[in-house]
């Protein structure tokens, strides 16, 4: 080979050219990396975010039914409280009567 034809493959190899033949080899490298190496990674990822968004809504669904339950337990207490309040109010309802009544016997003018 002669001095010009080397000269002339030089100027390809070191010029825009190489820099294209490079850049396209980079790029491959990165896209080969991504695809044997990043896509496995994601898909472990999604799978752990579905895993726990599933997770999430087992332990929801059991709260929500805790506190239904606790709900009915309440509602019932608060019957039995409000019966019981009621016969409270009834008996101050009498003592206040017989009071009155007791007053009036006591303050009645002799």
């Amino acid at each position: 080979m002669d001095i010009e034809t080397i000269t002339a493959l030089s100027g390809l190899v070191t010029g825009p050219g190489g820099a294209l033949i490079v850049m396209g080899l980079i790029l491959y490298g990165l896209y080969k990396t991504g695809r044997e190496v990043l896509t496995p990674f994601l898909a472990e990822v999604s799978s752990g975010i579905r895993k726990g968004f599933d997770d999430q809504t087992t332990t929801l669904g059991t709260l929500v039914e805790e506190i239904k339950n606790d709900r009915d337990f309440h509602r019932e207490n608060i019957r039995g409280l409000t019966g019981r309040i009621d016969k409270i109010e009834t008996d101050v309802h009498s003592i206040k009567a017989d009071v009155s009544d007791i007053k009036t016997i006591i303050e009645k003018p002799h």
